[in-house]
This record gives C-alpha cells, sequence and structure tokens, in this order.
C-alpha cells in the first residue's frame, strides 16, 4: 500500500509539472511585411549558399520580385531572386516560400509551390 501511495504521488507529480510548462501565445505572432519577406529572404540564401544547395555567386543576387499568393493553408510569401552568374540557365531564377509569419517552406526554380 505504501509503494501504491508513493508511485501514485510521483505520477501525480510528474504530471503537474507538464502543466507548469504550458503557455499561451501559441500562433500570436505577426504576419510580416514585404519588406520582413525581403529580409527573410535573403537570410534563406545565405543559408542555402552556407549548406552548399546554392552557388557562392547567389550570394550577390537580391530580391527581384516579391508577391503574396493565397493557398488553402493560408498566405505564402514568394520571393524571387535571379542569378545571371548561373550556368543552368533553367536555373536562373531561384523562388523562395514563406509562410505568412516568414517561416521558411521551401525554395525551387519553378516558382511551384
Amino acid at each position: 500500500m505504501k509503494l501504491w501511495k508513493q508511485t501514485l504521488i510521483g505520477t501525480l507529480f510528474a504530471l503537474s509539472t507538464l502543466a507548469a510548462h504550458a503557455h499561451g501565445n501559441h500562433g500570436d505572432e505577426e504576419p510580416i511585411s514585404k519588406d520582413g519577406a525581403t529580409a527573410r529572404g535573403n537570410k534563406v540564401i545565405e543559408m542555402l549558399v552556407d549548406s552548399k544547395k546554392l552557388q557562392l555567386s547567389w550570394k550577390m543576387t537580391s530580391a527581384k520580385e516579391i508577391s503574396s499568393r493565397d493557398t488553402p493553408n493560408g498566405p505564402v510569401w514568394v520571393v524571387s531572386y535571379q542569378n545571371p552568374a548561373e550556368s543552368d540557365t533553367a536555373k536562373r531564377t531561384l523562388y523562395i516560400f514563406l509562410d505568412d509569419v516568414g517561416n521558411y517552406l521551401g525554395a525551387n526554380h519553378t516558382g511551384t509551390l
């Protein structure tokens, strides 16, 4: 009986610590502006170059066009870049996709999400 009581108290204590770590503010992020999407797109370019997914010449590019698209999952920012130094002409334009609060969703050369 003593062991059962200790186990019950220990379990209740462990579960109460989970409740103590819970907090609000989930999903309360503010949507980013067009300028914010550009800044975030530039950071993504740096990340892709640093991870060797893009050539170093992409770091010298700047955003060509910034637009917003409505999708079934909400609005998405599309930031496009052009790199004339890219040898493959089909890959001279890069499209970076960000959600409305600036989270990186993906990138490709086709412009389709």
